[in-house]
């Protein structure tokens, strides 16, 4: 697995953390309504084999 790349990402105003890890097609992790992107902390490696993973957290 590359090392994860993480980041801010601006839009309309607000600021949003992404990471992403690997390479290939998109992978796009979306965490539940009560969760952070940290949910998906023990899928991002094995993903990551396979794919560019980007995961991000949602407002709120």
């Amino acid at each position: 697995m590359t090392t994860p790349q993480s980041g801010f990402a601006e839009l309309n105003g607000a600021e949003f953390y992404y990471e992403t890890a690997g390479a290939g097609q998109p992978l796009v992790l979306i965490h539940a309504g009560i969760c952070d992107s940290r949910m998906w902390d023990e899928q991002i490696a094995p993903f990551a084999e396979h794919f560019q993973v980007i995961r991000y957290d949602m407002r709120g």
